[in-house]
């Protein structure tokens, strides 16, 4: 006989005629799932899984909106302040000030 694997099967297959070896083939089931050590097990890693990709794409998003809010050129124009000289007109056209007011007002405003 041959000195290699037991029928192709690696290592593993060496213990099948054993005592032990389903011993170690459970072993290496409850291993392979998560049962020693971790106490997780396949659901809470999938849960897991879909609740750090969610947060990565929300995260993005928030990038994406934060950045692309205020660029020029998307419709939205920032209010501008409103200097004196607008508030005067504003009055002038509700009727509060006359005209000779707004004038007297307009070149005292624009001179200084």
């Amino acid at each position: 006989m041959a000195a290699g694997p037991a029928h192709g099967r690696g290592d593993a297959g060496k213990f099948v005629g054993r005592p032990f070896g389903r011993l170690m083939r459970e072993k290496e089931n409850q291993m392979m799932w998560g049962y020693d050590g971790f106490g997780f097990g396949g659901g809470a890693m999938g849960i897991g899984m879909l609740v750090f990709w969610a947060l990565i794409i929300v995260a993005f998003a928030a990038l994406v909106r934060g950045f692309g809010s205020g660029r020029a050129g998307d419709g939205e124009t920032a209010p501008r302040a409103r200097t004196p000289l607008d508030i005067l007109g504003e009055r002038y056209a509700r009727g509060e000030i006359d005209k000779t007011e707004f004038e007297q007002k307009h070149r005292d405003l624009s001179a200084g």
